[in-house]
């Protein structure tokens, strides 16, 4: 569960299948007390009649056990875990990428401009990456070089064009 400053769950996980009743019974009772928390089914292995039910359900997401573990079982093994469907539009992107000079920026120069663009002050890089202010500005003058950008408004378009928040606006 992940707690807001409300300490009111934002997202509960449940198991389609529990010891005393169905975690779809759980997702009705949830959506009808709390109808701003949303729920995510974790199901233990696909069979076809109940997922078509519980799409009918108040639930977000289903996702399979079998997922969630396998992503558990790499990392503990000391691997990295891509999901699937990451996996091939990464390599589609390779393929194809949006900005190709993006790739050459170090990963800290990414990192600033990225900031950068979502607005956040100098005070919050430095914070938040724990460098001084002179460090940030360098990366960032580094990173304007290598992409040819001349002015701060440039970056917010260019990692807007670029797709980079897409999915990934935290």
């Amino acid at each position: 569960m992940c707690e807001h400053k409300s300490k009111e769950p934002l997202v509960v996980l449940l198991n389609t299948q529990l010891p005393d009743m169905l975690g779809e019974s759980i997702c009705r009772y949830i959506h009808q007390h709390w109808p701003k928390i949303d729920c995510i089914f974790l199901m233990n292995q696909v069979h076809w009649p109940t997922l078509s039910r519980l799409v009918e359900s108040p639930a977000k997401g289903f996702v399979s056990k079998y997922a969630c573990l396998e992503a558990i079982r790499v990392v503990q093994s000391g691997k990295t875990y891509l999901q699937p469907d990451l996996a091939l539009d990464l390599l589609r992107y390779r393929l194809h990428p949006t900005i190709p000079q993006l790739n050459s920026l170090s990963s800290r120069e990414y990192e600033i401009l990225m900031m950068l663009a979502k607005d956040k002050s100098y005070e919050d890089i430095i914070e938040s990456l724990h460098i001084s202010i002179k460090t940030a500005y360098n990366l960032k003058v580094s990173a304007c070089k290598k992409l040819n950008i001349k002015e701060p408004e440039e970056i917010r378009e260019l990692m807007f064009s670029a797709g980079q928040f897409k999915t990934w606006n935290s």
